[in-house]
């Protein structure tokens, strides 16, 4: 289509094949034109999405981080109180 720079039009109800195949698209209701607009590309789709699981991993990755660092602050603390407690005690 783009070497003979021609265009082709395509009367389908499958989607999927037109986000793969068209740049826009017209829905047409009883002869007439009653929405039209750019036809998102599957590999734009693929990026937008992966893009979204990156952020997504590194959301929990760092939520990952924030809840090991707290769990070793609280072993740590337990530690100190315990360690407190045994001091405390040999002071009878």
């Amino acid at each position: 289509r783009n070497k003979i720079n021609s265009s082709i039009i395509l009367i389908t109800h499958d989607l999927g094949v037109v986000a793969n195949l068209c740049d826009s698209i017209r829905v047409m209701y009883a002869g007439k034109i009653v929405e039209e607009g750019r036809a998102v590309i599957a590999k734009e789709r693929d990026d937008a999405a992966r893009q979204i699981q990156n952020e997504v991993a590194k959301i929990v990755v760092l939520a990952t981080e924030k809840l090991l660092q707290r769990t070793i602050e609280a072993k740590d603390q337990s530690k100190f109180i315990a360690d407190a407690i045994t001091e405390i005690s040999t002071l009878k």
